[in-house]
């Protein structure tokens, strides 16, 4: 068997390519502007659509943001953890879309002790607190 320059054509070689999926949100202006950055930022070789771009990249801006959220609390599991219920809709909370041009109003609010509701590339981040996970779009 000739291998083939293209990792995606050869299926003895791992490739950074062969793993990816139906990426949620996808179809939408947020993720349209995430896939532009990524594409102008990243190994131009990795594509935006590989599994779980977008959604790592939620999970860091949801991180930082719990971590903002619990003040000067320590940075333990247990405290980020409950700074996760500031990052969740409800009464009182701002919509705030994970980006980067949105990033200081997030920082703003979360530091005075408000709450927001994120909407990610990957869709709403409507987090359930009991388990952690984020409800899916039906």
């Amino acid at each position: 068997m000739k291998y083939s320059a293209d990792p995606c054509q050869d299926s003895r070689k791992p490739s950074r390519h062969a793993a990816s999926s139906s990426v949620g949100g996808s179809n939408t202006p947020l993720f349209d502007q995430f896939r532009g950055n990524y594409i102008a930022t990243q190994d131009p070789s990795i594509s935006p659509y590989s599994l779980f771009a977008n959604t790592a990249y939620d999970a860091f801006y949801a991180f930082v943001y719990s971590a903002v959220s619990v003040g000067a609390k320590p940075l333990t599991g247990a405290n980020l953890s409950a700074g996760m219920a500031n990052l969740v809709p409800g009464p009182g909370t701002t919509k705030v879309k994970i980006r980067p041009e949105d990033l200081n109003q997030a920082l703003d609010l979360l530091s005075k002790g408000e709450k927001i509701d994120l909407e990610g590339t990957s869709g709403p981040l409507d987090f359930d607190l009991e388990t952690g996970d984020v409800a899916q779009e039906n």
